[in-house]
């Protein structure tokens, strides 16, 4: 009987560099996005995003 698969899968070493670098990623895409939107709060205000939450909360209730 063959094997299904031979030595020539990636070891811990490496899924352990892909997922830090997945994870470093999106941490840093959530700080740009924040320091986006830290400064121009009122960006949000005109997009209306404020008013439509708000009326997306209260028809939840």
């Amino acid at each position: 009987m063959t094997p299904i698969r031979g030595n020539d899968r990636p070891g811990l070493k490496y899924h352990l560099k892909v997922h830090s670098f997945r994870t470093l990623t999106v941490i840093a895409a959530w700080a740009l996005i924040v320091a986006a939107f830290a400064d121009r709060r009122g960006v949000l205000r005109k997009a209306g995003v404020a008013d439509r939450s708000s009326a997306l909360s209260t028809a939840w209730y």
